[in-house]
């Protein structure tokens, strides 16, 4: 039997499902997402498709997550891409949803198979890089503000340390939970890598025990991508991937490069290159 395939528009206050061949639209709740599947005996075999659109669809997500559903959250510029070759320039929540369950027939998609198991790291940790930039942006401001603002800023940047030190205290207390303490241990045992890197890494590439190292790398957009024509051999570059790991990946290759012989050695080799 032929997998059904439903593709999700999420919006912030509804979403648009094509289904059957079908268009249905419903409310982005919790309740609303239920009594549609039950209305229409979505079967578990089902594989439900959408983008992410900045966290409209956690609703959605978590929803078939508890209810052990099949889904794949895809990347709105593959789907974009895909539709343009097919000379589909219109775009609308309906015919978005018909292009996702399109999409999804004509790669083969399958289900996601990793199971995130650390959501709240994730979330604290989100929190924070927020928190950081919205001070780094208030000590800039410093440099140019008029005097009559100058102790309104640095009130907000005293605060801002404060809740950045409260989440940090959280992040640390997290760390020492049972199924979380051995990856931490294994990860800072390298030198370089803090804490905050390590539970980024169990957050957000809950891939790294099952995939090899060139899938991780380009998972995160590290592996250097050909840019070749004919006889032409153009300079490589990285793309894509997962921002807030690479992010993370950086700050401790910095310190790496201080602390760390090995990769001491190799940064000075690749810059005498």
């Amino acid at each position: 039997m032929e997998q059904q395939i439903l593709g999700v528009d999420v919006a912030k206050n509804e979403l648009v499902l094509y289904y059957n061949e079908s268009i249905y639209t419903i409310s982005n709740t919790k309740v609303a997402i239920k009594n549609w599947f039950n209305k229409y005996n979505v079967e578990l075999t089902s594989l439900v498709v959408f983008e992410p659109t900045g966290g409209y669809e956690n609703i959605l997500k978590n929803f078939l997550i508890e209810h052990k559903r099949l889904y794949r959250m895809v990347h709105a510029n593959h789907v974009r891409s895909y539709a343009k070759a097919l000379g589909l320039l219109a775009k609308t929540d309906k015919i978005d949803a018909k292009v996702l369950r399109d999409f999804a027939i004509a790669v083969s998609l399958q289900p996601n198979t990793q199971k995130n198991q650390h959501n709240n790291l994730h979330v604290m940790l989100n929190r924070r890089d927020q928190l950081i930039d919205i001070r780094t942006e208030e000590k800039n401001r410093l440099e140019t503000a008029d005097k009559i603002i100058i102790p309104s800023i640095k009130k907000h940047i005293k605060w801002l340390d404060k809740e950045i030190k409260a989440l940090d205290d959280k992040l640390i207390e997290s760390s020492k939970n049972k199924n979380i303490e051995k990856f931490v241990s294994l990860y800072t045992s390298v030198p370089g890598v803090g804490i905050i890197t390590a539970l980024r890494i169990l957050a957000d590439l809950p891939e790294i025990d099952s995939f090899s190292e060139k899938q991780l790398a380009a998972l995160v957009g590290l592996a250097p991508m050909n840019k070749d024509s004919g006889n032409s051999r153009g300079r490589r570059y990285i793309m894509a991937g997962r921002p807030k790991i690479r992010r993370a990946l950086y700050m401790a290759a910095i310190s790496a490069i201080r602390c760390n012989p090995f990769i001491k050695a190799f940064y000075s080799k690749l810059d005498r290159k």
